[in-house]
């Protein structure tokens, strides 16, 4: 298994140890991790909690995209 998919799962398993759907993820660019994100659906409230949506969110702001 590839360290991103290890990545990956580590943020799963952050998000299982606070209640949450243990979904991890991760973005590459160039060959290295840009951004992280973990299920936070439940403790945030927000729909949007999901842990590739933030990981976009993280990327983006790296990147001074929207």
């Amino acid at each position: 298994m590839n360290d991103f998919m290890l990545q990956a799962m580590a943020q799963a398993r952050l998000a299982l140890e606070n209640d949450e759907v243990p979904i991890g993820a991760v973005i590459v660019k160039d060959g290295k991790i840009l951004s992280r994100g973990r299920n936070s659906r439940e403790k945030s409230q927000m729909a949007t909690g999901h842990a590739e949506l933030i990981a976009i969110e993280k990327a983006c702001k790296k990147l001074g995209s929207s």
